[in-house]
C-alpha cells in the first residue's frame, strides 16, 4: 500500500495545482463570494484524485477477504484528512472563507455524508473485483449522489442559497417523491456500502 505520507503529500500537491489555476481563472474579475464558491467546486473535482489516493492506501493481500481484516474506519479517517489539508490550503488563497461551510449544520451534514460515501466507494472499488455491470451502476448511482450533496454544500454555504427548512431535501422541491428518494437514499446508500464491505471481510476495523 501507498505509504500514508505519500498520500498526504499527493493530496497537498493536489490541492495547491487545483487552487493556483482557480486563481489564475479567475484573476480577481469576481466576487469575494463567487471566488469561494469556485474553491467548493475545487473540492468536487479533487474528490477523483483524492479517492485514487486513497485506494492506493487500501492494503492488499493473498488471503481471500473472509480472513482479512479491512480497517475502514482509519481509511475513511485519512479521506477526511485530505479534505481538511484542502481546507487549509483554500484558506490561504480566500481567507476565512474557505471555513464558512461550518456556518451551516446543513451544509456540514452533506460535506460530511459526501466524503464517507466517496471513501466507502474506493474503498469498495480498491479492496474487491469490480467486474460485474451492477457494481459500476451502483458506483455511478453513488457518484451522482455525491454530486447531489455537494450541490447542496454550496448552497447552503453561499449567500442568497438554500437557506429555508424544505431546502433540507432540495429535490423535494422538483417533486416529493424525489424529495423520500433523496431522504431514503441519505440513509440506505452508507448502510449498503458498508454491509457489503461487512459481509466480505472478516473485520472493518
Amino acid at each position: 500500500a501507498l505509504p500514508r505520507s505519500w498520500a498526504f503529500g499527493g493530496a497537498a500537491v493536489a490541492t495547491v495545482l487545483a487552487c493556483l489555476s482557480t486563481t489564475i481563472v479567475l484573476r480577481g474579475h469576481v466576487s469575494h463570494e463567487e471566488r469561494q464558491l469556485f474553491y467548493f467546486i475545487d473540492l468536487l473535482f479533487l474528490a477523483v484524485p483524492f479517492a485514487m489516493l486513497l485506494m492506493a492506501r487500501v492494503p492488499l493481500a493473498e488471503a481471500p477477504p473472509s480472513l482479512r481484516k479491512l480497517p475502514v474506519p482509519s481509511l475513511l479517517a485519512e479521506l477526511f484528512g485530505f479534505v481538511a489539508l484542502h481546507m487549509a490550503i483554500a484558506a490561504c488563497f480566500v481567507g476565512g472563507a474557505a471555513f464558512e461551510v461550518f456556518s451551516s449544520p446543513v451544509a456540514i451534514f452533506y460535506l460530511l455524508w459526501s466524503v464517507a460515501v466517496v471513501g466507502l466507494v474506493a474503498i469498495r472499488a480498491a479492496a474487491l473485483p469490480v467486474n460485474k455491470v451492477l457494481t459500476h451502476l451502483w458506483f455511478a448511482f453513488c457518484a451522482l449522489a455525491v454530486l447531489v450533496a455537494g450541490v447542496h454544500v454550496v448552497g447552503w454555504t453561499v449567500k442568497h442559497g438554500l437557506n429555508d427548512a424544505e431546502d433540507v431535501l432540495a429535490l423535494g422541491q422538483l417533486s416529493p417523491l424525489l424529495g423520500l428518494l433523496q431522504a431514503v437514499c441519505l440513509v440506505a446508500i452508507p448502510w449498503l456500502c458498508i454491509r457489503g464491505l461487512r459481509q466480505r471481510f472478516a473485520s472493518l476495523r
